[in-house]
């Protein structure tokens, strides 16, 4: 099921986590991650501290589709604070993240990107799926305003928890409402069975 921050914490041991910042982004600046022509999908790879490999894929409807890592404050507005290294995706399409080994549970901050101000009056919905192999899990949706970079709020972003004992392999999100948003995410919180690398 999902859950609050809370609840996922007390559901499951957190053990792991994938850290956008691995792309190595500039103080104040963002990395282009990868891209691809409109309705072809974006490829690529993240490795949480536990180097369980998490692939990514999106497809931008509209535009051309890009994925980078930024500075929330640089280029993007989202409830993110500003200075948090966020995953942001370039334009309308849902963003998945398959993971190479099924998890327990995987939690994160999910909001709506924006690019202008004048776009962040806008309500928006966060819809995230999640799969075991082929069968759906279930779904939830959390609704609420993009912020201006003045730190999360209930309204301007949401902890999504997802657990399920029989593993979760793939999340889908997408961000859906008045007008088309990009998806802006935080760092994956992981509860796996992966062993942690030696030292």
């Amino acid at each position: 099921g999902t859950s609050a921050m809370s609840d996922f914490a007390a559901a499951v041991s957190v053990n792991d986590e994938v850290n956008w910042n691995q792309f190595a982004v500039p103080p104040g600046a963002s990395t282009f991650v990868a891209g691809a022509a409109a309705g072809t999908a974006v490829q690529f790879t993240a490795l949480s501290s536990n180097v369980l490999a998490v692939h990514g894929s999106y497809t931008n409807t509209q535009a051309a589709g890009s994925v980078s890592v930024k500075f929330q404050g640089n280029g993007i507005m989202s409830g993110f604070p500003n200075g948090a290294v966020v995953l942001a995706t370039n334009g309308y399409g849902s963003l998945s993240l398959t993971f190479a080994e099924p998890v327990d549970g995987v939690g994160f901050i999910v909001s709506a990107a924006s690019w202008s101000s004048g776009s962040t009056g806008f309500g928006f919905g966060a819809n995230v799926t999640a799969f075991n192999g082929g069968t759906s899990l279930g779904s939830t949706r959390s609704v609420g305003i993009p912020g201006l970079g003045t730190g999360c709020t209930a309204a301007s972003c949401n902890f999504v928890g997802v657990t399920d004992p029989g593993g979760i392999t793939k999340l889908q999100i997408s961000i859906s409402g008045e007008i088309a948003y990009p998806v802006a995410l935080g760092n994956l919180e992981l509860s796996d069975q992966i062993p942690e690398p030696a030292s």
